[in-house]
């Protein structure tokens, strides 16, 4: 069996702003990201056509894997110290974000209204 392994650490992309640099990969260097979590969409929808979402809280160490053989993916990721594998075949979409976001928030209170998130979990508002 062969297995690729790709750590999200190390996927780094740098942007600069007003003469300053932030690092920044699902929140390492520049924000306070002291905790992650990380959500979960199923692919199957709901009565509303709505995601069920799932949050796993205080993420670390968290690795895309892929069996070169059967071509299945998973993550690996610790969540409050246990290690956690999820196979991917059932996730619509999965993002790393702030524990303090908006994401984090609307899932932790079971939210169920029709909205969108940028990359770090906020709530993007049209204009």
């Amino acid at each position: 069996m062969s297995i690729l392994m790709l750590s999200t650490t190390n996927m780094l992309q740098r942007l600069n702003t007003n003469n300053s640099t932030i690092d920044r990969d699902y929140g390492i260097g520049g924000m306070n990201m002291d905790k992650r979590v990380l959500v979960f969409a199923q692919i199957y929808l709901d009565e509303d056509d709505l995601h069920d979402l799932y949050i796993y809280e205080d993420i670390t160490e968290p690795k895309l894997i892929k069996d070169l053989d059967t071509e299945e993916v998973f993550i690996s990721f610790k969540s409050e110290g246990n290690e956690t594998t999820v196979e991917l075949s059932d996730v619509e979409w999965y993002r790393i974000v702030p524990s303090n976001s908006h994401m984090a928030n609307y899932v932790r209170s079971n939210g169920h209204y029709d909205c969108c998130w940028d990359d770090d979990g906020e709530l993007e508002v049209n204009e």
